[in-house]
């Protein structure tokens, strides 16, 4: 084999290797050489809910689910997530459907760090909200016993996780990472359904000097039913 062979393969090996990392990257599939700067936060032991639970939706409603959500550690939009269940949070819209299993907040998510950024992996069903509306709050608690509010609003961050891929949102931190379907938006998302939109939306931590002892992720119990999938820092 020639130099000149060699040397072009060896370029085709490599814009392989490239490609197929962002693929991997931006479907959400699992990328090992994601941001190392990132810490995946574990939020297994305040999972309100499976992924294949029937969510956002009335009790007779069946598989409004994120069954086929990537699982593990993945990658979304350069930020790596640990994904095993999520944080569902009540909301008006979800009681009135009868649903009362979940609760209004989910307190004490221990950190003991310092970050300069916060990484939400989220969504929210319910979205009957106006835009520019506060449906969700990530309160830090510091190791010095005070604390800062992080708001969550609807346009901003998150919309309904039903909806058009094509809808933006306005925050310059928040962007759409995610789509997908499920048996229940088939069947009663009418003839154009749409898709399921799981959103990833960076705040930055208001006092970056001090730790970080604990956060809550808490519904103000507007319409909405804000989730959390993931949360990582850097």
């Amino acid at each position: 084999m020639s130099a000149k062979t060699r040397t072009h393969l060896a370029g085709l090996y490599l814009a392989t290797l490239v490609f197929t990392f962002i693929v991997l990257a931006t479907s959400g599939q699992a990328a090992d050489n994601g941001p190392s700067q990132a810490t995946c936060i574990d939020l297994s032991k305040h999972y309100t809910a499976h992924l294949t639970n029937s969510l956002n939706s009335p009790i007779f409603v069946e598989e409004n689910n994120l069954a086929t959500f990537p699982k593990g550690r993945q990658v979304f939009s350069g930020v790596p997530f640990e994904v095993g269940g999520l944080l569902q949070l009540s909301g008006k819209k979800l009681q009135e459907w009868g649903r009362n299993e979940y609760p209004e907040a989910v307190k004490g998510i221990k950190m003991e760090k310092r970050c300069q950024k916060l990484h939400l992996l989220h969504g929210a069903g319910g979205v009957f909200d106006p835009e520019g509306v506060t449906i969700a709050k990530i309160v830090l608690h510091y190791a010095d016993e005070s604390q800062r509010e992080l708001d969550i609003i609807t346009g901003v961050h998150v919309r309904d996780w039903w909806g058009n891929t094509n809808q933006t949102i306005t925050g310059k931190s928040s962007e759409l990472t995610w789509t997908g379907t499920n048996p229940a938006l088939k069947k009663y998302g009418g003839p154009q359904p749409g898709s399921l939109r799981i959103y990833k939306t960076t705040f930055e931590n208001p006092r970056p000097e001090t730790t970080i002892t604990t956060i809550d992720y808490v519904s103000v119990m507007r319409n909405s039913s804000p989730f959390l999938v993931g949360l990582s820092i850097e």
